[in-house]
């Protein structure tokens, strides 16, 4: 979800039946989020195909600004348990998973906070970021000095991993996804969202 709204999408259904992002979407369902789960695969495979049948309904519009609503305590309890599971059973990180941790960390990166709230830059143009205001906060310290750099990546990924508060854990822990995320956040700032995702595609 981050990093279709970066790519400049507005709503799931258009990211759906977006020719990389759609496709996108499926390979972290089917070949990352399934394999992550340790239950029946016919059965998990049929709660997967409702999934998509429901994010395509054109009748329903999910908004991906309100879907990152307090983005990183979803994404902790929704989206890390997976990329956990999947390294434990597969002794290895799940690619796009840890990508879209990258992606949602690269949401804030131009965010300045106002009040309560964050105003934060896409290539699409301005936005508006709700979380905690402890979490914005967090972030907008975190990209304060960034300068593109391989290094200042990844003293931006070592120091949001390293947020206990927010993963309820050192995620810098968690074998090889300190680097990964630093060589997604490295390619999101120089290459831009969409070369980066198209690569991985």
């Amino acid at each position: 979800m981050p990093a279709a709204f970066l790519y400049g999408l507005e709503t799931v259904g258009e990211m759906m039946d977006h020719e990389v992002l759609g496709k996108f979407v499926r390979q972290i369902i089917y070949d990352e989020i399934i394999p992550s789960i340790d239950l029946d695969k016919d059965m998990l495979t049929e709660f997967a195909n409702s999934v998509v049948e429901r994010f395509q309904n054109p009748y329903i519009k999910h908004y991906l600004l309100s879907i990152l609503l307090n983005s990183s305590s979803k994404f902790k309890t929704r989206v890390l348990p997976s990329i956990l599971e999947y390294q434990q059973i597969h002794n290895k990180l799940p690619e796009k998973l840890t990508f879209s941790l990258a992606a949602l960390i690269a949401v804030y990166k131009d965010g300045k906070v106002e009040g309560s709230v964050m105003k934060a830059r896409r290539e699409k143009g301005e936005f508006t970021m709700q979380d905690d205001l402890w979490a914005l906060e967090f972030f907008e310290e975190t990209w304060k000095n960034f300068d593109g750099s391989q290094e200042a990546s990844k003293k931006v990924a070592e120091t949001v991993l390293g947020n206990t508060r927010m993963w309820g854990q050192d995620l810098n822990e968690v074998a090889g996804l300190t680097d990964k995320v630093t060589h997604y956040l490295y390619q999101i700032a120089n290459s831009g969202i969409q070369a980066t995702i198209e690569k991985l595609v």
